[in-house]
C-alpha cells in the first residue's frame, strides 16, 4: 500500500530514466480499458515508443509531464499539453491523467491536477481545458475539482476493445486574464 506520494515534473532524459515505470502504468491503463489511443493488442514495445514520442515533446517545450511515486514506483501521471499556435497562448489542455489500478482513490488524481493548475499559474495559462470519457470516474473527479462541462461528442475514441464510446469536454478558468 502507498503511503506517502512524491510528485514531480520530469525533463526529457527524466522519463528515458523512468521507462519501465511509465511502461507498467500505461499498459495497466489499458488492461483496464482505458480510451487512450491504443488497441487490445498493444504491448511493451508500443508503450516505449509512446513515452519515447512524448519526451521529445517535453524537449520541444509543448508539453509538460507530471509523475507521482510512492514506494519507488511510478503510480499516476499527468500531461500539460500546449498547442503551437501563437494565438493559443492563454490556455492548456490537461491529457493522459493516469493512475495506477492498486493506487486509485487516494488522492493522487487530485494532487497531480493540483500540480497542473499551479503551473498554468505561474506561466499564465489561465484557461485548462479537457476530455475524458463520459460517465467515467475520472469525469466525476474534474466536476469535484470544479471544471465546467461544455458538452458531449459521440462516439468519439475506439476503446482497447474496440467499442465506441462518447467524451466530454471540460474547462476551467483560473482567475483573471493575463496580460
Amino acid at each position: 500500500m502507498v503511503t506517502t506520494i512524491a510528485i514531480s515534473k520530469l525533463d526529457a532524459r527524466a522519463i528515458e530514466g523512468q521507462l519501465p515505470g511509465f511502461c507498467a502504468l500505461l499498459i495497466d491503463a489499458v488492461e483496464d480499458g482505458a480510451s487512450i489511443g491504443f488497441e487490445a493488442s498493444f504491448n511493451r514495445a508500443d508503450a516505449e515508443k509512446w513515452w519515447r514520442d512524448w519526451a521529445i515533446e517535453v524537449e520541444t517545450e509543448l508539453r509538460l509531464i507530471w509523475i507521482a511515486e510512492g514506494a519507488g514506483e511510478i503510480v499516476g501521471t499527468v500531461h500539460l499539453g500546449f498547442s503551437s499556435k501563437p494565438t493559443a497562448w492563454n490556455r492548456a489542455e490537461v491529457q493522459k491523467l493516469l493512475v495506477h489500478r492498486s493506487s486509485r482513490r487516494k488522492g493522487i488524481a487530485k494532487q497531480l491536477m493540483a500540480e497542473v493548475e499551479v503551473e498554468c499559474r505561474l506561466i499564465g495559462r489561465n484557461l485548462i481545458y479537457l476530455d475524458t470519457e463520459t460517465n467515467s470516474a475520472a469525469e466525476f473527479l474534474y466536476q469535484k475539482l470544479g471544471y465546467l462541462r461544455l458538452g458531449d461528442i459521440p462516439d468519439y475514441a475506439g476503446s482497447p476493445r474496440g467499442v465506441l464510446t462518447p467524451t466530454t469536454i471540460y474547462y476551467k478558468l483560473l482567475g483573471e486574464r493575463p496580460r
